[in-house]
């Protein structure tokens, strides 16, 4: 949806839909597809007058242009254009003066039927400090969340960087990296680590050496979500609620000694998102389930990382649990 709405305003800038809101969390393209937009635009007449740049940009141009006495030059630089693309529009919230001047921006450039695309980490009504008649202009266009890649998704990029980049790769490798990795750009930066791995060895890449440097890189705390957010909501509490709530299990059963299947996989996959995803220390989580050895929790890790590619019904009761931890 994203993509086709980009080729919709980058076709037919200011008349399919005077703005384009793109929100989502860090690396899943919103800057890629808003930059497209501008070359497009720019391919079709060069001529075209387009500003792109940042609302952290956009603010600190204001501040120059009041303290230099130079707000009449500003505003006929950005409320001129048949296109203005704003990056991170969330940094002008609980700005005062700077709302009030893109407000007026925003109202020139529409009322001319130029072109307004935006990108942001929230949604307009989550944009602390945002004004309400901003708030209201930023609803009244399309606005589109782009969510992270699916598994499959995850895996296909995987396929396709490794030909791009001449690496062989098997279809079983590249779906163990997507299962245990959602973010597109660590998934880049994995990949050229286990080519690295791979030519320093002189092996081939293998179901065991993708499951070794997933392994190295979690112990150097190198694999780890790039969003602070969800970083920090990631707590030893929060995740054993989470989890007896997608599983319907207690609490008191995850930490306690039963090993019935039924509370066992739970049991895993909260050692599994404690390690990879809280980087809680093997130790500590051992601690949290009843004084387990740490090469318990290293198996049950594994175990769902193997279990991660063959089983979708474990992928999507890790899902679940990531929208509870939201």
């Amino acid at each position: 949806m994203a993509y086709a709405a980009a080729q919709a305003v980058s076709r037919n800038p200011g008349q399919a839909y005077h703005l384009l809101f793109l929100f989502g969390g860090v690396g899943v393209g919103k800057t890629h597809l808003m930059q497209a937009i501008g070359h497009r635009v720019l391919e079709k007449d060069s001529t075209t007058r387009i500003i792109y740049c940042s609302g952290e940009q956009f603010t600190n141009e204001i501040v120059e242009a009041i303290r230099d006495k130079t707000t009449a030059e500003f505003r006929r630089k950005y409320r001129s254009v048949k296109a203005l693309l704003i990056d991170d529009i969330q940094f002008i919230g609980g700005k005062d003066k700077v709302q009030e001047e893109f407000f007026h921006t925003f109202n020139a450039i529409h009322q001319e039927g130029g072109q307004i695309v935006m990108t942001s980490d929230k949604l307009p009504t989550e944009i602390a400090g945002l004004e309400d008649r901003l708030r209201s202009r930023f609803e009244g266009g399309l606005t589109i969340d782009i969510q992270r890649p699916s598994f499959e998704l995850r895996a296909a990029i995987v396929l396709i960087k490794a030909k791009a980049w001449g690496i062989d790769i098997s279809m079983e490798a590249a779906q163990l990296v997507g299962a245990n990795i959602e973010d597109a750009r660590l998934l880049e930066g994995f990949l050229k680590r286990l080519m690295v791995e791979s030519e320093a060895k002189k092996e081939a890449i293998s179901i065991e050496s993708v499951q070794r440097v997933l392994n190295l890189m979690r112990a150097n705390n190198a694999i780890v979500d790039t969003d602070s957010q969800n970083f920090a909501r990631i707590t030893p509490q929060s995740v054993l609620t989470a989890i007896s709530k997608v599983f319907a299990v207690k609490i008191s059963e995850l930490k306690g000694k039963r090993r019935q299947q039924e509370i066992i996989t739970p049991r895993h996959l909260a050692m599994y998102i404690l390690r990879t995803e809280g980087q809680v220390p093997l130790i500590r989580i051992g601690e949290i389930f009843g004084g387990r050895d740490h090469t318990t929790v290293m198996h049950a890790t594994d175990k769902i990382t193997q279990d991660l590619v063959t089983s979708a019904r474990l992928r999507g009761s890790l899902t679940e649990v990531r929208k509870l931890l939201d």
